[in-house]
């Protein structure tokens, strides 16, 4: 009886262990297809067709910008000899104080007072080092007022000022004539290389205008404000023509600073008293109020979209090749696309973050980014990690602070076109319409300004415009 009941006792053992393993099995396969389960696609997703684009009187805008682009990164003997003489130069400070870090920074600011400003040849907009210096040397950044620039360094280097006005005519002409389009076009084509691209041609841009705002002040100062007013309505023009249809966000802010920049500079001459009233009639048709399409950050937000779209298909495809038959599964599933996409637009229209990104199987308290709001959780990182690398990897703007700024611009440009009606209608109570807009009238910094201040008590940002209280008749 013993010797029979072993086996049978050996067969119950080993039929459990069968079962066992097969349950494991069985769990195996299902916890791996339900890894391997993807969200349902978008519906009506964004294409290329829904950014917007210029009307046909714009065809050949585009590439005539591009022209203000570098065809090549430009090459400087100076500028990498500057580069080298500043690192010895930190290098010594550094030996000198040892780790005394406020002896270092209290010698690099005394150092940063004598330091020699270096120019750089701009072929593209025609300027020379000497030309980059001189405009260099007229900018003081400590200035808060006249948009940063040195007014007494400005009419010590007028005629270097006058010299790179000249210089930069091709460049000028350009702008004329992209002025003559009703607005100019954006075709830069959805790419993640966009961002490197694109860097030339906004240097150049600003290189530019800043010329411009030099022109105008120096203008100002020689007190020929017809022939500021031209050089400024010209910078304006183009930059307004640009806004609309911006695609890449670079472009986009780069934009908002040259209008916001070119509204600072029109606000100096509206409190210049010299200035007849017909002429900043005359300045003011040109500045009317920017629109919501102007301002409008949605063909960015599309555009930087499109462009994540086209890298997480790019990988797809990329997994497709490399996989064999018999780990096609696997490394497919590395990479939830449908996931990986509606959490990159959950994040970029600041719609719920966690919407629709795990299938409808899920638990619905998993989450993709943790309490913290800076990191990934690991539920998602484990879920789809090829997906989760590419978010946080593309993830370069931050879009929070970016969509701050359309409001900024919008408000600075509704400050200055009350400070104009003031200028303009003597019995215009200035002061509290600022108000209504949560602005204080500083006379003795002579400014109008609106603070905000993050929980911490620092300085999150600063609305302020200028003004000149006895032309303003304000007391």
């Amino acid at each position: 009886m013993d010797k029979q009941a072993k086996p049978k006792k050996h067969r119950k053992k080993l039929i459990c262990l069968i079962i066992i393993l097969l349950l494991l099995l069985s769990a195996s396969v299902f916890f791996y297809q339900l890894w391997l389960l993807d969200v349902p696609p978008i519906e009506n997703d964004y294409t290329i067709s829904d950014l917007r684009t210029a009307p046909p009187d714009a065809k050949g805008s585009y590439q005539l910008l591009l022209s203000l682009a570098n065809p090549d990164k430009p090459k400087s003997a100076n500028k990498s000899k500057a580069l080298t003489e500043s690192l010895d130069k930190f290098n010594q400070i550094i030996k000198k104080h040892g780790g005394s870090i406020e002896e270092i920074l209290a010698e690099l600011e005394a150092e940063k007072e004598t330091r020699e400003i270096i120019g750089v040849a701009n072929p593209i907009l025609g300027l020379s080092e000497e030309d980059d210096k001189a405009i260099r040397t007229c900018l003081d950044e400590n200035n808060s007022r006249h948009l940063g620039v040195n007014l007494q360094n400005l009419q010590q280097n007028a005629d270097a000022i006058d010299r790179a006005w000249e210089h930069a005519q091709k460049a000028r002409d350009i702008i004329r004539q992209l002025n003559r389009f009703p607005e100019i076009a954006d075709e830069t084509p959805p790419d993640l290389l966009k961002y490197i691209n694109s860097r030339g041609l906004y240097t150049n841009i600003k290189q530019l205008a800043t010329l411009y705002w030099l022109k105008t002040y120096l203008e100002c100062e020689r007190k020929n404000y017809d022939s500021a007013l031209e050089c400024l309505v010209e910078l304006n023009a183009f930059s307004r023509k640009m806004l609309p249809n911006a695609r890449d966000v670079s472009l986009k802010m780069c934009c908002y600073s040259l209008v916001q920049k070119s509204t600072e500079c029109a606000n100096h001459i509206v409190n210049l008293q010299p200035v007849l009233l017909s002429q900043i009639k005359n300045l003011l048709k040109h500045f009317p109020p920017l629109s919501d399409q102007q301002i409008s950050l949605q063909n960015c937000q599309i555009f930087d979209y499109l462009s994540f779209q086209n890298i997480v298909y790019d990988m797809q495809k990329t997994l497709q090749v490399l996989n064999k038959p018999a780990n096609l599964k696997m490394r497919s599933g590395l990479l939830k696309p449908n996931s990986t996409l509606q959490f990159y637009k959950n994040a970029v229209f600041f719609k719920p973050i966690n919407q629709s990104i795990y299938p409808a199987i899920y638990p619905d308290s998993w989450t993709a980014i943790d309490k913290s709001g800076n990191r990934l959780t690991w539920q998602y990182e484990y879920y789809n990690p090829y997906g989760a690398l590419l978010f946080a990897t593309c993830s370069m703007i931050a879009w929070g602070r970016v969509l701050q700024t359309p409001d900024t611009v919008k408000i600075h440009d509704d400050l200055f076109h009350l400070i104009a009606r003031k200028r303009l209608e003597f019995d215009f109570d200035l002061a509290a319409a600022v108000k209504d807009m949560g602005f204080t009238i500083d006379l003795e910094a002579q400014k109008i300004h609106r603070q905000k201040f993050d929980e911490y008590g620092f300085l999150e940002y600063e609305i302020k415009l200028d003004i000149n209280p006895s032309v303003l008749n304000l007391k």
